[in-house]
């Protein structure tokens, strides 16, 4: 069986993106502007004027937070800022430039080629190395041309 496959760089990575569709140029997603301890720092920030440092480990703001906020009359504000803050993004895009094209011929065994094994088995056949197995999977590739 024989398959098609786009080799894309990402923003000038040299490390492949495999793809089995076309690509855009660019592809725009979401990513949570704060996540965690940033998002608790945040928080107090906004609540506050306080600026807690991030260097605090998070069970230093969490002890912070215990004892300046939480069971105060403070403690509904800066919850109702912290889901705020949790729910904010930033749209962010990455430029994928398509290097070349590739032909795979792999043995007739049923292959999900988005199974992540499998495009780990191709990506590292791209870069030159062979395995014959790769966690459970054995490598059902027998050739592959560059177009």
């Amino acid at each position: 069986m024989k398959k098609l496959f786009f080799v894309y760089s990402r923003n000038g990575d040299t490390f492949p993106i495999l793809s089995s569709i076309k690509l855009p140029d660019f592809l725009m997603y979401k990513k949570q502007k704060y996540v965690g301890k940033k998002a608790k720092i945040e928080a107090v920030l906004r609540l506050s004027n306080i600026r807690l440092l991030s260097t605090l480990t998070s069970q230093q703001i969490n002890e912070y937070i215990a004892e300046n906020i939480f069971n105060t009359s403070l403690w509904v504000d800066y919850y109702e800022i912290y889901k705020e803050i949790s729910s904010e993004f930033d749209v962010l895009s990455e430029k994928y430039e398509l290097n070349y094209t590739v032909s795979v011929e792999f043995n007739d065994l049923i292959v999900d080629i988005a199974d992540q094994r499998f495009l780990y088995l191709l990506t590292q056949e791209l870069l030159g190395f062979k395995f014959k197995e790769y966690n459970g999977l054995e490598n059902p590739i027998i050739s592959f041309n560059r177009l």
